[in-house]
């Protein structure tokens, strides 16, 4: 999910901090946040993470798709910067999806057109919330009414 648009070009340093994740990951013990990466070398075209972690603890992965630089490419990373931007894009839609409002697949709207329309549906339920209870009255006040 490469949202190339919302993200300044990828400028990559060496012991940077970046977040790895796998297809397969739920099932190999990977965090729901992926595994803290570190750059370890930064190349024309590729770049060397290391998570740190036994035999397979380096991995090259091609920048422009930030995809593992093998014939399945399940592996990914993401800056921390576009990892925080996936969680708020994430935070948004699960609104959005609370309300029975889904996004087709290859919708256009960016990121900050997703948050405000969550906020637009958040806000009509503080509305609606408070026209059940009454203007000034409490839960307990509009049982008994």
């Amino acid at each position: 999910m490469n949202r190339g648009a919302e993200v300044a070009p990828m400028r990559l340093t060496v012991g940077q901090e970046v977040r790895v994740f796998d297809v397969n990951g739920r099932r190999m013990g990977y965090p729901d946040e992926g595994k803290v990466g570190h750059v370890v070398k930064v190349g024309r075209k590729l770049v060397t993470i290391s998570t740190g972690e036994g035999r397979w603890s380096e991995q090259q992965f091609r920048i422009d798709e930030q995809r593992a630089n093998d014939n399945y490419g399940h592996q990914w990373f993401r800056t921390l910067e576009e990892h925080a931007l996936d969680e708020r894009r994430r935070h948004a839609i699960e609104k959005l999806n609370a309300h029975k409002v889904m996004l087709d697949a290859g919708h256009a709207l960016t990121l900050e057109q997703i948050e405000a329309l969550a906020s637009v549906l958040t806000d009509a339920d503080d509305i609606d919330d408070d026209d059940r209870l009454g203007a000034g009255h409490s839960p307990e006040q509009a049982v008994d009414e």
